[in-house]
């Protein structure tokens, strides 16, 4: 959307009204809606279940994608914050029938106490 690339200091004193938007997760002008977001995540899981079917594949993204694939395999918004640097473990039973199912989500175990400012985006703990 109309913020896309800017800090969070230069989207607040440049675009007031899209950041306080978005900050209360009410979408950003420009950017893609939540059904648009849900249909390529929803492919996402497709093209890897196709193209790698019973194997191991890591994929790194934000809490929000995070959240939307929460959703598609759970129909509820994750219960809680989507740390930074968090891991979510999720798996398909292999074949046709199979299920993706959630294994572990959100877990920051790999992170010593006070090693990491676990705020979520830009620090301030407004995503998640």
């Amino acid at each position: 959307g109309v913020i896309e690339g800017m800090t969070l200091e230069e989207a607040r004193v440049k675009e007031p009204e899209a950041y306080e938007k978005w900050r209360r997760g009410k979408g950003c002008p420009g950017a893609e809606d939540k059904g648009a977001v849900m249909d390529r995540v929803r492919s996402g899981l497709a093209d890897i279940e196709r193209n790698f079917s019973g194997k191991r594949v890591v994929v790194v993204t934000h809490g929000g994608i995070l959240n939307i694939v929460h959703r598609i395999l759970t129909g509820e918004k994750f219960p809680g914050k989507i740390p930074n640097t968090s891991i979510s473990t999720i798996t398909k039973s292999v074949g046709k029938d199979g299920d993706w199912r959630i294994e572990s989500y959100a877990v920051c175990d790999h992170l010593g106490e006070g090693e990491f400012d676990n705020k979520a985006f830009g620090g301030v703990g407004e995503m998640g």
